[in-house]
């Protein structure tokens, strides 16, 4: 019979990638990789206005104004914007959405392929540190 091995405790040996709250801030800017390009720049695409409980109004109003107040949302007039809506998840929190169906319909696919782990460590196993 094998000795089970012991778990590394990820948490504590990664604690810059596993939080244990969700912070409330954006983390610094990084130069951008990647690019989406779009089929029609100059088509405005119209989102429906949707609606959601009353009973979830005042926890989606209050996550909102925090957003506000981190920088991470701002409300601004936007052509062509896409409206939040909110549904309850079983735990009782709730779950922001955004249906982006129609704006992604207008956007070229990206069909190059995402390296797979066995890859990557391949590649950083070589490195020289």
């Amino acid at each position: 019979m094998t000795k089970p091995q012991e778990k590394p405790e990820f948490p504590s040996l990664f604690p810059e990638v596993i939080v244990k709250e969700i912070p409330e801030e954006l983390p610094p800017l990084r130069p951008i990789l990647h690019r989406i390009v779009l089929k029609d720049p100059t088509k405005l695409i119209k989102t429906p206005v949707f609606k959601y409980p009353d009973a979830l109004l005042c926890r989606f109003k209050e996550w909102i104004d925090k957003q506000i107040a981190a920088g991470i949302l701002k409300r601004e007039r936007v052509p062509g914007g896409a409206s939040m809506f909110v549904q309850a998840k079983p735990d009782g929190r709730i779950r922001q959405l955004v249906d982006l169906r129609s704006r992604n319909q207008n956007t070229e696919a990206d069909n190059s392929q995402i390296p797979n782990q066995q890859t990557i460590l391949s590649a950083v196993a070589r490195g020289k540190f």
